[in-house]
């Protein structure tokens, strides 16, 4: 995918996936999704994910972040 907004808006992720991130900034993000069970979020190992800015609104449930800065 080309950025997490798109990943998300995608409709592919679903309950239980783990989205692993490449080192660099992803700038801002609003999440609105909702899951069943956790989707996580996080920096590959040795990598630092960026972000400036994430807000979790709506209906937004069972996302977790993991290893961002």
């Amino acid at each position: 995918f080309v950025g997490l907004k798109a990943a998300f808006d995608s409709g592919k992720i679903k309950a239980g996936d783990t989205l692993l991130l490449k080192g660099g900034s992803y700038g801002t993000i609003d999440l609105k999704a909702s899951f069943t069970s956790p989707v996580v979020i996080q920096s590959l190992t040795g990598k630092s994910a960026h972000f400036d800015w994430i807000e979790l609104s709506g209906s937004a449930r069972n996302i977790t972040l993991k290893n961002l800065s």
